[in-house]
């Protein structure tokens, strides 16, 4: 009899055990930390994160207050690198992207894990993310739509955000940190004065030929449109 419950103990500590590391491994995961965060503190709207951060980052409302309007984003694919610009700033914000998927080039359909390209409006603002906060973008726009129903590519996907965390799958992740700055900046400038240009590389430092011949007859029409986009935006190189 002793020796069957000590082997029952061991078992059960066992099972503990694996509990345990099982509910530490989901935790890692952060669509499963938002979830938990969201079960216990409820959901949270734009106006408190905005008030929360306000707290914790007073210079914010600053920096937001001098940026003035548009308001650009701009996504370098092959340079992995977010920028922002603001007429009332001496120098852009920048930061890494800390994750990427696909290649250069447009995102087609869904599931192809590409990162679209193009110039794209902001869609909404997620404060209740699964990858902390995040920031939509309208694709598919007019163009994406259009090429899509020529070429007959019913699903061309969709949900596509600029977010925190590291994974990506078609987003732009560039961290918790950043995507709070830039997650109040934008919701203090306003979604309608703020836009989007995603490009496979900096243009403003030259142009790639192997891409500007592209199978895709619209592509380089689309390359044409960025590269319009980037140039009223300074780059560190070409002031």
């Amino acid at each position: 009899m002793a020796v069957f419950a000590g082997k029952r103990w061991q078992w059960g500590a066992r099972f503990v055990l694996f509990g345990l590391v099982l509910v530490l491994s989901l935790l890692m995961v952060p669509s499963v930390r938002s979830r938990i965060r969201r079960i216990v503190m409820g959901g949270r709207s734009v106006e408190t994160v905005l008030e929360y951060l306000s707290q914790r980052h007073p210079e914010w409302e600053t920096i937001a207050e001098k940026a003035g309007t548009p308001l650009t984003i701009v996504v370098f694919k092959h340079e992995r690198q977010l920028e922002v610009y603001a007429p009332g700033w001496d120098s852009p914000k920048k930061w890494p992207l800390t994750g990427f998927s696909g290649t250069l080039g447009p995102k087609l359909r869904e599931g192809d894990g590409q990162i679209p390209e193009g110039i794209y409006a902001v869609e909404g603002l997620n404060p209740n993310s699964a990858y902390h906060l995040s920031i939509k973008l309208n694709y598919p726009n007019v163009w994406d739509r259009i090429y899509a129903k020529k070429e007959g590519r019913e699903r061309p996907g969709t949900n596509i955000f600029i977010h925190g965390s590291s994974a990506s799958v078609g987003c732009v992740p560039i961290g918790d940190g950043p995507i709070e700055e830039l997650f109040f900046i934008v919701a203090k400038v306003g979604m309608s004065q703020t836009r989007i240009i995603v490009s496979p590389y900096d243009m403003r430092l030259g142009r790639n030929p192997e891409l500007e011949h592209s199978p895709l007859p619209w592509y380089p029409k689309l390359l044409e449109n960025i590269a319009t986009a980037l140039q009223a935006i300074p780059s560190a190189e070409n002031p």
